[in-house]
């Protein structure tokens, strides 16, 4: 069996098939920078990082979320501590306390970069026919004929009829042709 520290976010170190390793520790061991698992009360299960700690709470952050989690997690919610993972025949061990925290941050400096640097080929997707065409679904309903772009109604066709773009501004984005053939 290999053990190997991975240190990476964990949107890109847990992956479908992976099996987390879970420790029961007492709850006033839990430090900063600890991975814990956790059941909410709504039943959705939850691995995210302990950002701050208290007697009676604590206050867990995933490092590609925007904000911490609004409800403070309880020691009735039974967290667990996440040591590492299993992927295949592969041990991968998960940092602790202060290189938790190193890692968090370094994780949310990346995670800003890929907001910020994602902004500028956004507004030109947006903007240019040729940034990417993809064909739009399109369903038929009596002698209608309806247009969509990733499930939002863009369009409407009437048998014999001019097409009708449901907003002005869609003319701008998309090009629908005479013969069927869409594009963005």
């Amino acid at each position: 069996m290999n053990y190997i520290y991975h240190g990476n976010s964990m949107k890109r170190v847990f992956q479908a098939g992976d099996v987390p390793e879970l420790r029961e520790i007492p709850f006033h061991e839990f430090r900063r920078g600890d991975i814990v698992c956790f059941r909410r009360p709504d039943g959705a299960e939850v691995i995210h990082r302990v950002y701050h700690t208290a007697p009676e709470a604590l206050t867990t952050w995933g490092d590609n979320n925007l904000r911490p989690d609004p409800e403070p997690v309880r020691a009735e919610w039974n967290p667990r501590l996440a040591v590492g993972f299993r992927r295949g025949d592969n041990r991968f061990l998960l940092p602790r306390g202060h290189a938790g925290m190193r890692q968090f941050r370094f994780n949310r400096l990346r995670f800003h970069l890929r907001r910020l640097c994602g902004i500028p080929f956004r507004f030109l997707a947006r903007g240019a026919r040729w940034w990417g065409i993809r064909q739009l679904e399109y369903e038929t309903f009596a002698r209608d004929r309806h247009y969509f772009y990733r499930g939002k109604p863009i369009a409407r066709k009437r048998k014999n009829g001019p097409l009708e773009y449901r907003r002005w501004y869609y003319r701008l984005f998309f090009f629908i042709q005479e013969d069927d053939s869409v594009s963005r």
